[in-house]
């Protein structure tokens, strides 16, 4: 061994990097290294080079901390060995800057790109392009890490050295700014950022490269931003799917479509009446077409091993999957068995496809748990590939640098569209029943919702830290069946048998007993008027106690969990109430949290605006929020210390179900598609939830008392309020009847017996 051969070992590395052999460059790399390392020491100059090579390769497969530690060595060895900072130290802080992006460290990321622009400054001068392309990753790390105006000056000190020079780098940098400008809700600037990047990616590469696709598809985004749906989608279309006219590329046959689905999902999907089996299959075979005439291939080439779809292909089947959990126990193919079905919502697996649990039957929840796994299935597969959390050859990459996948979507638009009528016709004709029951206009509905779906895909993965502007049937679907389980649970679990399937009467007389669908909770407990509480307010609505316990037990969860959510920004104003601001007697006016709320309680304010009103009305309901979630803590804590209910919570499964669910919705964040269902989130741990209610027992019923003292002080100075024939007592008669709004919707919780 001597230093030629290291050389040589060196070069190899590189070699093989360059051809994405990673471990094949590692291992030389690392022999090289230790060549040079027996032969001359670590403080051979040659040894930091080799050492970042390395460096270089452990972060292509994405090994971010053995990386960091690597150029952590590589910097001290070039700081011993040379007297003065180079462009190889340089090059080592902007290495260790784009290390620090990936482990989301942005602030550290700044420094590293700070110190390396200092020495380019110096070393290239101040118009070199290498201190461009430092600048502009200097702007990514200043806008991950929330600084936009340093980062857009960080761009434009970037675009005026690249002008002139370096179009494509221009152009690059000119996408960044449309990212930044997108963040900073400057729309009309995204807009002028984007398109002229976007002439130039033309200019360079035609409109059939993925660097003009891109821009083009950001400008989409834009477009949806701003309303306009229509110029937004014909962005998406152009950028992802710029391909010749439909009516070059020819319908494939329905026995092609059944030969492709079975090669691509197996002769049992094949052989059941599946949508998306049908449509995928369909879209496939029309991608090769498309890849083959590019190719200057005949058409009856197509493509046998279908490398192009292999990356996406786990998220078709789990599409295929959850369409086929649809069917339940039901594997026929009949007329009769689809006679129940409705139009379709996504695919065949919408609402109409799983039965609804119901009560009088044991277990009946099985459908909807079996289509819940399914689509979790799916979601995990979005998950993958819009998260680049993979090593060498990400899915997401593959995904990206194949301009036929996205073709996909152009052949679901085709299979939507007027135009797309004889594909329409193939897939209705390729189903395994007559077609008379699967028209070609049914899947019109399928091919829109998987375009939405594939749509949403793309968009989360050109901006994952932007709001997804395209709607998920996928979460919306998977969400609705947990919320309905649970529900079915809750029910189970703690109420009274349905009276319509266990008391006789004379039109239904009883034939089967169904009570054993339900716990043996509703033996031990019962609910009841609090006792304090005897003269209730007349009212057209039942009492709660006249409710189910789950009725009562879901709006309890519901105040608690709105109260958690605000319970951190009550301390932060409290602890500053505290000390500036006291009620008419002395006490701190926690609920007063807008200034209008405190102007209004002072007798020499002046006068309210209407914005007033709206700042005022949601202090008013946020007291009335803690004031009702201190009664729902109460019950919730009575309902499960009452003797004897949780054994029978226990005879009859537990809890686990309810919060094997409750997971999932967290997991997965799907609190969102449903406002009046978010606080199911709070059951991933019944235990858990019980203890914290024990805990902060006393500060809720101190924000509670809180917020009664606050109402009444607001309904004291509003009484006065009729007698005044000004602006301000309008306004402010307005506030007295929302606050008779609130006093007459105010739940009153039920006592237990």
């Amino acid at each position: 061994a001597n230093r030629y051969s290291s050389h040589i070992l060196h070069n190899i590395g590189s070699v093989y990097h360059a051809e994405g052999k990673l471990i094949e460059a590692r291992e030389a790399f690392k022999k090289a290294i230790f060549i040079r390392k027996a032969l001359y020491g670590l403080l051979d100059p040659c040894v930091p080079s080799t050492l970042k090579n390395l460096a270089a390769v452990h972060f292509d497969v994405e090994d971010y901390g053995k990386t960091y530690r690597l150029l952590s060595l590589v910097l001290h060895l070039e700081k011993s060995i040379f007297d003065n900072d180079n462009n190889d130290v340089a090059k080592t802080w902007e290495m260790l800057g784009e290390v620090q992006m990936k482990l989301t460290n942005s602030d550290l990321a700044i420094k590293c790109y700070t110190r390396a622009i200092i020495i380019q400054r110096v070393l290239l001068g101040k118009d070199h392009i290498d201190l461009s392309k430092t600048l502009h990753k200097l702007g990514n790390a200043l806008r991950k890490h929330g600084s936009l105006t340093d980062a857009l000056a960080a761009y434009n000190k970037a675009l005026l050295i690249q002008r002139g020079k370096c179009p494509d780098l221009v152009a690059q940098t000119l996408h960044s700014v449309g990212v930044l400008q997108l963040q900073m809700g400057t729309l009309d600037l995204s807009m002028q950022a984007y398109t002229e990047a976007l002439q130039i990616r033309k200019q360079l590469y035609g409109n059939r490269h993925q660097d003009f696709a891109r821009t083009l598809h950001s400008i989409g985004i834009v477009y949806k931003q701003m309303g306009e749906t229509g110029k937004a989608y014909e962005a998406f279309s152009e950028a992802l799917w710029a391909s010749a006219a439909e009516s070059n590329i020819e319908t494939p046959s329905p026995t092609q479509i059944v030969e492709r689905a079975i090669a691509l999902f197996g002769e049992s999907a094949a052989a059941m009446p599946l949508v998306s089996c049908r449509l995928f299959s369909c879209a496939s075979l029309i991608v090769d077409r498309m890849i083959n005439r590019d190719n200057d291939v005949g058409m009856d080439a197509q493509s046998q091993e279908l490398n192009w779809v292999a990356p996406l292909l786990p998220l078709l089947k789990s599409f295929v999957n959850a369409e086929l959990a649809a069917f339940g126990d039901d594997t026929t193919c009949s007329e009769s068995s689809y006679k129940t079905r409705k139009k379709v919502t996504f695919s065949a697996f919408d609402f109409s496809s799983v039965k609804t649990p119901v009560d009088m039957e044991v277990e009946s929840n099985r459908y909807v748990e079996r289509s819940i796994e399914a689509l979790e299935a799916v979601v995990n597969e979005i998950s993958l590939l819009v998260n680049e959390k993979k090593v060498e050859n990400t899915r997401q990459a593959k995904i990206l640098q194949n301009t036929e996948i996205a073709r996909m979507l152009l052949v679901f638009n085709i299979l939507s569209a007027p135009h797309g009528e004889s594909k329409r016709a193939a897939l209705s004709e390729s189903m395994p029943n007559e077609s008379s029951i699967w028209p070609p206009s049914r899947f019109i509905k399928a091919a829109e919702m998987y375009t939405n779906e594939f749509e949403a895909i793309l968009a989360q993965v050109e901006a994952p830290d932007q709001v997804n502007f395209f709607m998920s049937t996928t979460k919306q679907c998977i969400s609705f069946y947990i919320f309905s389980n649970i529900r079915y649970h809750l029910r189970r679990l703690l109420d009274f048998p349905p009276s319509g399937f266990t008391v006789p009467s004379d039109d239904h007389p009883i034939q089967v007993d169904y009570s054993q669908c339900r716990a043996r909770t509703y033996e031990v407990v019962a609910m009841m008027c609090p006792p304090e509480n005897e003269k209730v307010r007349p009212s057209n609505e039942p009492m709660l106690w006249e409710t189910s316990i789950s009725y009562v037990f879901n709006l309890a969860l519901s105040y608690i969990h709105s109260y958690f959510a605000f319970s951190e920004r009550l301390k932060a104003v409290f602890d500053v109430q505290n000390a500036f601001w006291s009620s008419m007697n002395g006490t701190p006016m926690l609920f007063a949290i807008s200034q209008a709320s405190r102007d209004i309680l002072d007798q020499q304010s002046g006068d309210l605006f209407d914005d007033d009103i709206s700042e005022i009305v949601a202090d008013i309901n946020f007291a009335h929020v803690a004031l009702a979630a201190f009664g729902g803590a109460q019950f919730v804590l009575d309902l499960f210390n009452w003797p004897g209910v949780k054994s029978a919570i226990d005879e009859a499964g537990g809890f686990a179900p309810v919060e094997k669910m409750a997971r999932l919705l967290q997991t997965h964040c799907l609190t969102d598609e449903s406002d009046d269902s978010a606080h199911f989130e709070l059951l991933v741990d019944l235990d858990e939830l019980l203890r914290r209610l024990y805990a902060e027992m006393n500060e809720i019923k101190s924000a509670a008392d809180a917020a009664q003292l606050f109402l009444q002080d607001m309904w004291v100075h509003l009484k006065k309020a009729g007698s005044r024939k000004n602006s301000r007592s309008e306004r402010e008669l307005m506030t007295k009847q929302e606050l008779l709004r609130i006093a007459s919707s105010a739940p009153l919780f039920p006592k237990f017996c």
